[in-house]
């Protein structure tokens, strides 16, 4: 599974004229790892919300214009502010700073909130790493 992750990571993507929520490689999402983790939950980027610090827009991750490649980066529908960045742990190639769900490192610049409950940002700046 983990090698499986890492292949989907390496796949990089033009993003240049490509419709912001729109991705032509498969992206390993918050949503993924939390399924991975949880098991016996479904939960989709839908269901998880973020505030942006920049435009205090409130949205769900699956509005937000996604990256993908090495890393996955999820900026603000809005203003394009940087909300999170989800990189595989051991991979020296995209390492961020944050914290670690499963075998992926998370790096937040804002809480993630769902279903009642809240990721916490992992830190205070802008979530590039």
């Amino acid at each position: 599974m983990r090698r499986k992750m890492l292949r989907l990571l390496d796949t990089v993507i033009a993003t240049r004229g490509v419709p912001p929520q729109v991705s032509a490689a498969p992206a390993i999402t918050l949503s993924d790892v939390l399924n991975t983790l949880l098991r016996h939950a479904k939960v989709d980027d839908a269901d998880l919300s973020a505030r942006c610090t920049r435009c205090q827009r409130k949205t769900s991750l699956a509005a937000c214009r996604i990256e993908t490649g090495r890393r996955t980066t999820y900026a603000c529908s809005g203003c394009g502010q940087m909300l999170l960045a989800l990189a595989a742990a051991g991979d020296s190639g995209s390492a961020i700073d944050g914290y670690t769900l499963g075998g992926f490192k998370l790096c937040a610049s804002v809480d993630i909130e769902c279903r009642g409950g809240t990721l916490p940002k992992s830190l205070p700046g802008h979530g590039s790493g």
